[in-house]
This record gives C-alpha cells, sequence and structure tokens, in this order.
C-alpha cells in the first residue's frame, strides 16, 4: 500500500511506499480506536492509522516539527499537537494506545517516565531504533507487562518493537538481571541474526583497549550471546 508522505510545491500529494517497520506497527496497532503518535515527523505513520479507522493524535515537540507536520496531513482529520513526550496528551481525551517508532532508547526512557502525567493506563507500542538493550532494563526494572514482542528488518537493521502496560501505581522496581536479556524475542525468526549481532559488537569491543572490569563485562555478554546464538540455530528445524 501507499501511503502519503508530504506535499510537493504545486500543492500534491507525494507518494511512496510504507517502510516494512511502519506497516509492521500499523498492523501491531489495528486492535486501537484511538492512537497517539508521539513524535511523528512526517506523520506517514499517523496518516496510515487514520486510513485504517482510527482516530489520531500526532505530536512534534518543536514548533517548526508541529508547522511541517500540520502542512503534510493538512488534508487529513488527524489532530496534531505539539509538546514534549506524552504532555499534548494530557489536555487530550484518552487514547487506547501510544506510539514511538523509531526512536533511541533515552528518548524512549525520557517518554515513558512521563506516563504518570496521564490519569488512565494506555498500552505503548514501542520501536527502539537503537539501545534495545537499555529499553529491556527500563521496562523490566519498570515492571511493564509485555503483550507482544517482535523483531523487524529493514535495510539492514533490526528493529526491537514492544507491546506493553505498566502498573496502575508505582510499585518498587525489579532488579534488572542480564540472564534474561531479550528473551520475549527468542521465538522470533530474527532472534538467531540479533544474538549473531550482539555478540560480533561485544567480538569487535573486546579487540579495543579496555579496563580490566569493562574487558569482564564484555567477555561475559559475549559468552553469554555466543551461547544464546548456538541454542537458537540448534533449536531451527
Amino acid at each position: 500500500m501507499i501511503a502519503l508522505c508530504a506535499l510537493n510545491g504545486r500543492g500534491r500529494p507525494i507518494t511512496r511506499p510504507l517502510e516494512h517497520r511502519l506497516e509492521v506497527l500499523s498492523n501491531l496497532c489495528a486492535p486501537y480506536a484511538r492512537i497517539a503518535d508521539v513524535g511523528a515527523g512526517q506523520g506517514r505513520l499517523s496518516r496510515r492509522l487514520a486510513q485504517n479507522g482510527a482516530i489520531v493524535c500526532a505530536t512534534e515537540r518543536t514548533r517548526h516539527g508541529v508547522i511541517e507536520l500540520q502542512h503534510y496531513l493538512k488534508d487529513t482529520a488527524i489532530s496534531v499537537r505539539q509538546g514534549d513526550g506524552l504532555g499534548p496528551l494530557v489536555s487530550f481525551p484518552a487514547v487506547d494506545a501510544v506510539v514511538m517508532a523509531g526512536m533511541g532508547s533515552v528518548v524512549i526512557q525520557h517518554i515513558l517516565e512521563q506516563r504518570h502525567q496521564l490519569s488512565y493506563q494506555p498500552r505503548f507500542v514501542i520501536q527502539v531504533v537503537q539501545g534495545r538493550i537499555a529499553v529491556h532494563r527500563y521496562l523490566r526494572n519498570a515492571m511493564a507487562r509485555v503483550h507482544d514482542a517482535h523483531l523487524i528488518r529493514e535495510r539492514g537493521r533490526i528493529y526491537a518493537t514492544w507491546i506493553v502496560t505498566f502498573p496502575v501505581t508505582s510499585g518498587p522496581t525489579g532488579d534488572w538481571d542480564s540472564r534474561g536479556l531479550l528473551q520475549e524475542f527468542c521465538a522470533d525468526p530474527l532472534w538467531p541474526s540479533l544474538c549473531g549481532h550482539e555478540a560480533e559488537i561485544r567480538q569487535n569491543r573486546l579487540d579495543r583497549p579496555l579496563s580490566e572490569s569493562e574487558r569482564r563485562r564484555v567477555q561475559q555478554e559475549f559468552q553469554y550471546w555466543q551461547h544464546q546464538l548456538h541454542w537458537a540455530i540448534l533449536d531451527k528445524p
């Protein structure tokens, strides 16, 4: 399916296929009637969600970003709001799901920390472009419930995607343990590729000068991912 992306100088729509990773997100969001696309960029995912019948709120942090987003989405009924993270949703009617697509771990954790501003508990559809282990650690420590988890390959890069909810009240945080690192993805067909990628990263790091404590840590992680890759290959039919 083709997704509208922007308007050219004559005000005509520019079209190009929606990326596979965004197609997957749009399918994962199919059960939700009201969706917030936080950090919507050019609004391509927002547009697809609206085309699928959802009521959509698209946000951008800066005034410049909002002006561009309004321009891209001016022929739609999508609500465009400005603000940091979940802030724009505080005065917006409750949504069923909050989507954060293609962001890094620092930005994602910053946004998730704002969830207590909301008077309701939506599902969070999270797609991290880098720092998946940091996001995994955050979700574990925050006692998040993982409802679904997928790995998505796009142009040689593997994106980790979660659908999660958080406890209604802030209880004690968990104690993150690397022994179950990213195990929510172990049944995914891309799990062996991810394990091999993570092992290669650590092998390359071991070839560089490291402190003794850092070398021990990286060596342990390297062995972990090698072990996971070994068993993932053996489990293949």
